[in-house]
């Protein structure tokens, strides 16, 4: 089970590889792509799955077996994403080995997890943010009515512009509120700035 609500559930036993091999590559494929993307966008990295692995395997959160394997599972499924077709046998091969990589990134995800969470509440709600996609990044200062000119949801530089804005107008305590609906990083903590002001 993922230790973070929103990612894919897979396990070899919701696979139905011999009726629908190609489905069942392309439903584990998506839950080790989903995993990849969450774990580099928690420390700022991009949110493409082949950028994300680079950027991972380059600073040692993934080492370099594991990455490996990841992109040995992505290769071959990558002609099934454009409509080929796969044996049930070589369906089966990769989705079991997809299943074994999710429960080793579920595990990395959950050791950064806890380390995130022993840090500063501005510093915790900073890689919160920065682990929403793109799209909730947006929803979030649209939420709060912030509207950062000049930078696009998935660059670091549109977080920076709501971060200051929101330490501006003292409304990181808001922030903090929209962010936790959409992340399970601080949305069991009690919201640490409110009635504290800026800070």
């Amino acid at each position: 089970m993922s230790v973070i609500t929103g990612l894919p559930e897979v396990s070899v036993e919701s696979l139905n590889i011999d009726e629908q091999p190609e489905l069942a590559l392309l439903t584990a494929r998506n839950a080790v792509e989903a995993r990849l993307t969450y774990l580099a966008r928690l420390i700022g990295g991009p949110d493409r799955p082949d950028e994300a692995l680079r950027t991972l395997e380059d600073n040692g959160t993934i080492e370099r077996p594991v990455a490996r394997a990841i992109q040995a599972v992505l290769d071959a499924s990558n002609p099934v994403a454009h409509g080929a077709t796969v044996a049930p046998s070589v369906a089966a091969s990769i989705s079991f080995s997809a299943v074994t990589l999710v429960r080793s990134l579920d595990e990395l995800i959950e050791a950064t997890t806890r380390k995130i969470r022993e840090m500063p509440a501005s510093v915790r709600l900073s890689y919160a943010y920065l682990s929403l996609p793109a799209r909730l990044r947006k929803a979030v200062a649209d939420e709060i009515g912030i509207v950062p000119e000049g930078a696009l949801p998935h660059e670091r530089e549109y977080a920076r512009a709501v971060f200051k804005t929101a330490k501006t107008e003292q409304r990181i305590a808001d922030l903090w509120t929209a962010v936790s609906r959409h992340t399970g990083l601080i949305a069991a903590d009690a919201n640490p700035f409110k009635g504290a002001g800026n800070e």
